[in-house]
């Protein structure tokens, strides 16, 4: 069927990146300057092997790369990606205790680090800290309003978790309001997340 093919063919797709990344690895020619690996390359290999659902070499990529990551950063890095590691495998509690630990300045890194506690806060049914994350996730983008239409789909993201945490039980009609309100708003940071909530 069309869909296992297109399935088939996005692995396929994967699996060629990845190899070409690895090759780039060994050849030493995706570091720069002073011999390091940017947080970028060291992200997108681990996204690949996690696509491929390989989680005994994404695990074994994190350790062997960790020491050619940039100094400065290095700790953060690594537990940064650790974390989605283990969030990608529902392992929430470690994902967790690495996320308290991270401290990026780059804004981007820290929105996905908040987008990652917010699910797991969300799938742990920890109203009280989801509810305490999302209040200061919105205090947070009014104030950096330089990251521009990510803002906004962060702002609809929290928003409509809010309103997903206030769904009445048992209410078809309004999970259906909201369901609707989620596919029509243009700018939604994990819609298919959100949609599979309502």
């Amino acid at each position: 069927n069309a869909g296992g093919i297109d399935v088939v063919r996005r692995r396929d797709a994967i699996r060629l990146t990845l190899n070409f990344y690895l090759l780039g690895l060994e050849k030493k020619v995706l570091h720069d300057e002073q011999g390091y690996l940017s947080k970028y390359t060291y992200n997108n290999v681990l996204m690949s092997f996690l696509a491929l659902e390989d989680w005994a070499q994404a695990a074994a990529f994190l350790e062997r790369y960790r020491s050619e990551l940039p100094q400065k950063e290095q700790d953060n890095i690594y537990r940064y990606n650790l974390a989605i590691y283990h969030f990608r495998r529902n392992e929430y509690d470690e994902a967790l205790e690495l996320l308290r630990d991270v401290t990026f300045p780059d804004p981007m890194y820290k929105l996905e680090s908040r987008k990652m506690l917010l699910k797991i806060y969300y799938e742990q049914e920890s109203t009280q800290a989801l509810e305490s994350l999302l209040e200061s996730l919105l205090v947070w983008l009014r104030r950096h309003g330089e990251i521009g239409y990510h803002g906004e789909m962060y702002r609809n993201l929290a928003r409509f978790t809010i309103q997903l945490l206030r769904l009445p039980p048992g209410n078809t009609e309004a999970r259906k309001r909201l369901a609707k309100k989620i596919k029509d708003t243009p700018l939604v940071a994990e819609r298919s997340w959100l949609l599979s909530k309502v």
